[in-house]
């Protein structure tokens, strides 16, 4: 097996399928290994040192490649209990998820598809798509407290009510960083014209909306950043 790259904070480019098609069918190759190796769900490329935007799913014993993905749908939100290989630790986050999502994408091929993933696919799908921007589910979440599973459900109720606050609170704190910072809000400008031009070349679908902004993930990281240098 490969080693696990866990570097935080690196932006995963785009790729053009055409120009390096041998290249992304070796990327694609190398994650369905790992993934077979590990009998995991899913890799992204950046946990193998590659920055390309490419994810890799197992789907009904099937590894299905998404180069290029732009999330076009996220729908019926839940938390849900995360690991992540690019952690240095084993613990559990509490992670809000779109369990419902529509993806466009190019196969190892160049062509344009699109499709629909649910339930676990679809959770898989949306941490590593948050890897591609360099940001992990400990820089956005909390870890699964030690007490939950033996909490009553009001008792997990109104955990989750708090901690939902607590989340919508440093969503409001990224918004004012990024409005207040050049650099970051410099940043933000740049991930929507991304976007844009990423549906543009789909074939002119519209709009992608993320459940979270995919800038203010990756500003968070930079918040974080420069948190601990002060440290």
């Amino acid at each position: 097996m490969k080693e696990i790259n866990k570097t935080k904070g690196i932006f995963a480019d785009r790729i053009s399928v055409a120009d390096e098609k041998d290249y992304v069918k070796y990327v694609v190759d190398e994650l369905s290994n790992e993934i077979n190796e590990r009998k995991i769900l899913g890799l992204c490329a950046p946990q193998l040192g590659y920055y390309a935007r490419i994810i890799c799913i197992k789907i009904e014993d099937q590894i299905k490649e998404f180069v290029n993905p732009v999330l076009r749908r996220a729908d019926n939100i839940s938390f849900v209990k995360e690991t992540c290989l690019s952690l240095e630790n084993d613990d559990a986050y509490l992670v809000p998820r779109a369990t419902d999502i529509d993806v466009y994408y190019q196969d190892k091929k160049g062509k344009m598809q699109g499709c629909t993933l649910k339930g676990i696919a679809a959770t898989t799908f949306l941490q590593l798509y948050e890897i591609l921007v360099g940001v992990f589910i400990d820089d956005l979440y909390e870890k699964v407290p030690e007490n939950f599973d033996t909490m009553t459900q009001e008792e997990q109720a109104t955990y989750l009510e708090e901690y939902a606050k607590r989340l919508e609170t440093a969503n409001e704190e990224m918004d004012k960083d990024i409005k207040d910072d050049p650099e970051l809000k410099e940043l933000d400008e740049k991930m929507q014209a991304y976007k844009i031009l990423s549906l543009a070349e789909l074939k002119g679908k519209t709009d992608a909306k993320s459940n979270l902004n995919r800038a203010k993930r990756r500003a968070l990281q930079k918040i974080v950043d420069k948190k601990v240098k002060k440290k």
